[in-house]
């Protein structure tokens, strides 16, 4: 007889009677007589549950999975029907992975069908029922609960599809999306609620209550945020302040605002615009001040009431609201006055930044446009504001959020103006000619020389410092602005004025413009040189720029800036006295003339003029000078004036020194006029110049320097010299006018005495370098000393005093 029949007839038993194999395992050791003897009679007891706690399917479940692990335990049992119960084994997975599959797909298809209603029923009306709403709420709580026991299975099965897996992500995809959906009904709802639609407030909560509990477990990685009350007197309290900003903004347009602004501008002295006065709250005068106010109370007690009534509502459902309020902050359940004092908190701010926003971006038109109308209408409106906001019947939250609106609208207007001054100076550099402006009659004497480009940029500065201690920390008048708006701006502030002065002084010293370069240099840098120490002065006082990392680099950034125009003041002046050589050295080559018009004959009626040389020279470099410091500070001109004249004379005495030019007593004394007519140039009267400054200037050792070297000509020798005797008194060529022109040239440097014997020192070096003014003539007499006519005898000799 073969297997296949007794396999078969076991196999029809253990299928049929899983309960009877049960029972026999009960007993061990006490096999049936029925049953052959191959089959397994022991099932252990841990797997095998109780009958009336499971039904066939999982009976025979653990039977087979008992059958499975006790093949295990027996590797030798290796024959017989154990085919069978892996068999068994594979099927049961099988129709245990399809039973999950299929309650998968039924609950996707379930949560699909609902998340289309909800897409379908918020395109169609943005404010749904609130018993649908709350029906579809309950229903997809359900098939959320579902999901999860479903999601249990999964983890249990080891050997799951992938099918399942797909569906399980899918599914959650679609609860998400529904959640999505349902959050935005309820923002709509709540927004209904706000309107005072207060007759669903009960389904509403119920709605609040299950989204919550769906989203508890799937906040993680959803990425939404639960809808507990302080969220809901959140939204409640932004929907309230935009229909209550747009209310008053239409009250304070039919009571005449744009009159009231007019008229507050013709009022206001015409003082400079950004005036700490001006911006610091002060009582206004202004007619319509209390009409305003009474405006904004009125509101404000509105408000109140319709509000009281919506929080009455919220606090009846006590239950729901306590769970309600437990997701994030308990201290919101309580009575009426503090959920209005949560519902303030957000109300007054976005009832401000409404109004900010009507004002600046226009979003009503019952309002002017402040960036339109200007600055005068800006300042016109804050000094309105503070006085609707001075007094003791408004809330304190509602005049706090006020006086911070005040401060954005003056940060926007600064930010405004300052945008406005940085393109004017941008197109000024391109155009300025760097020339002094005409000044009015009524200009004051504290007006200060400087170019129109520089001008701007001291509007720059001081929009800039008025902002920064402004934003200092006690300020009343922009108490929260943030110390980078203003931070960046000064660090591009500084960077222009630093390549304004670094270009114009290399344009100016390129072309030759003396006038627009003394400008430069000692009318803008001082100028500029100011207004930044006033900035980082204003910054290291205030505190400002010092909180953040990056406020710290903006700092450093400035610092920096400013040590560079330091740095700036100490070499463009040089550049003035540079270009003044250059073209004193070009004047003189070219006109200053050579060979017999300095070897003259003396006469004695013959009466010495300055040549002309000089006089084009003068013209062409000093005289622009002298007429463009006219209006400089007396420092600023005995600077620029110092520089200038210095160059001019040295290049003059190096010019001279350089050709090597012959001198006679008369050419001597050609040369001691031309260089005294410099002196008659400060001292005239169209100079401009006051006798400090010309008292100054004449106490230059270049003169001094000057003076001694026409002393040097006029010592002229004999055309013949003789040794004498010590006892031989000496000859002199010079005549009497000769000895007084000599004797009324300034020595204060060297004596004739010293120059005689310094020149009759043999061990006095000629390649001594020059490093000093003051000691000028100790290394160059003997050049000097060489460029006289009669070289017979280098000595000089002491004037004649004899008859």
């Amino acid at each position: 007889m073969s297997e296949q029949p007794q396999d078969v007839t076991w196999v029809g038993c253990a299928s049929c009677s899983p309960v009877h194999l049960m029972l026999q395992s009960s007993r061990p050791g006490d096999v049936p007589g029925d049953v052959p003897a191959d089959v397994p009679v022991e099932v252990p007891p841990l797997l095998a549950p109780s009958l009336l706690e499971a039904d066939f399917t999982s009976q025979l479940q653990q039977v087979v999975i008992g059958l499975a692990e006790q093949q295990q335990r027996c590797p030798a049992a290796h024959k017989g029907p154990w085919h069978h119960v892996e068999r068994m084994v594979r099927v049961s997975r099988q129709r245990q992975q399809l039973l999950l599959v299929r309650d998968y797909c039924v609950c996707v298809k379930r949560v699909s069908d609902v998340t289309q209603y909800l897409a379908v029923v918020l395109e169609r009306d943005p404010l749904p029922d609130m018993g649908k709403l709350s029906a579809l709420a309950l229903e997809l709580g359900g098939h959320w609960q579902h999901s999860v026991s479903l999601h249990r299975r999964l983890l249990r099965d080891l050997c799951s599809s992938s099918s399942a897996h797909t569906l399980h992500r899918k599914l959650n995809l679609l609860l998400a999306e529904a959640l999505v959906l349902l959050e935005q009904s309820i923002v709509s709802m709540v927004k209904s609620l706000a309107r005072a639609h207060i007759h669903s407030a009960r389904d509403l909560l119920q709605v609040l209550t299950v989204y919550n509990q769906l989203l508890c477990g799937r906040a993680k990685w959803i990425g939404m945020e639960p809808f507990p009350l302080p969220r809901v007197l959140q939204v409640l309290a932004q929907e309230r302040a935009l229909a209550l900003s747009t209310r008053f903004l239409q009250t304070l347009a039919s009571m005449g605002l744009g009159a009231a602004l007019h008229s507050d501008i013709q009022t206001c002295d015409p003082s400079p615009v950004f005036c700490v006065q001006h911006l610091l709250p002060a009582p206004c005068v202004s007619p319509w001040v209390q009409d305003f106010r009474n405006a904004l109370l009125t509101l404000i007690e509105e408000d109140r009431n319709q509000i009281d009534a919506i929080l009455q509502t919220l606090i009846s459902a006590e239950p729901i609201t306590h769970k309600l309020a437990q997701h994030r902050d308990p201290g919101t359940v309580g009575t009426v006055p503090a959920l209005y004092s949560h519902y303030c908190a957000h109300l007054w701010p976005v009832f401000y930044s409404n109004m900010y926003h009507a004002f600046y971006s226009q979003l009503s038109t019952a309002v002017p446009s402040l960036p339109v109308c200007g600055d005068p209408m800006c300042l016109a409106l804050l000094r309105i504001l503070h006085g609707t906001l001075a007094s003791v019947q408004v809330p304190e939250l509602c005049r706090k959020e006020g006086q911070t609106l005040c401060a954005r609208l003056i940060s926007s207007c600064l930010s405004i103006a300052w945008d406005r001054v940085l393109c004017q100076a941008l197109s000024s550099m391109m155009t300025d000619k760097c020339v002094l402006p005409c000044l009015s009659p009524g200009t004051t004497n504290s007006w200060i020389p400087r170019s129109r480009t520089a001008g701007i940029l001291v509007q720059l500065c001081d929009l800039l410092s008025f902002a920064l201690s402004s934003t200092s920390a006690g300020s009343e008048v922009l108490p929260g602005c943030p110390d980078r708006v203003f931070g960046s701006r000064c660090v591009a502030t500084l960077s222009l004025c630093d390549t304004w002065l670094r270009a114009r002084t290399q344009l100016y010293h390129s072309t030759g413009s003396l006038g627009p370069l003394l400008l430069v240099t000692h009318g803008d840098l001082p100028v500029l040189q100011a207004e930044a120490q006033r900035l980082c002065s204003l910054i290291t006082e205030t505190g400002t720029l010092t909180s953040a990392p990056r406020n710290k680099v903006l700092s450093l950034q400035i610092q920096r800036l400013r040590e560079g125009i330091e740095v700036l003041s100490g070499t463009l002046p040089h550049s003035l006295g540079s270009l003044c050589t250059r073209l004193a050295q070009d004047m003189f080559l070219n006109l200053m003339p050579t060979g017999r018009h300095w070897r003259g004959k003396f006469s004695e009626g013959n009466h010495v003029t300055p040549s002309e040389y000089i006089v084009s020279s003068a013209n062409y470099v000093l005289v622009p000078i002298v007429g463009g410091v006219c209006d400089f500070p007396q420092e600023w001109q005995v600077s620029a004036l110092s520089a200038a004249l210095r160059a001019f004379l040295e290049a003059w005495m190096a010019h001279i020194l350089q050709q090597r030019l012959k001198f006679s007593l008369q050419g001597a004394l050609q040369l001691r006029c031309d260089f005294e007519s410099l002196r008659g140039l400060l001292q005239s009267s169209d100079s401009g110049l006051s006798p400090d400054v010309i008292q100054t200037l004449l106490s230059l050792p270049v003169f001094q320097q000057s003076d001694n070297a026409v002393t040097c000509l006029l010592q002229q020798p004999t055309r013949k010299s003789y040794l004498h005797s010590c006892a031989c008194p000496l000859l002199f060529c010079c005549a009497p006018l000769c000895r007084v022109a000599v004797e009324n040239v300034s020595d204060s440097l060297q004596s004739l005495d010293r120059l005689e014997r310094r020149a009759w020192d043999r061990r006095h070096s000629a390649d001594v370098p020059r490093q000093n003014h003051d000691s000028y003539l100790l290394h160059n007499q003997r050049q000097w000393l060489s460029l006289r006519v009669h070289r017979g005898w280098g000595a000089l000799r002491v004037p004649w005093d004899g008859p």
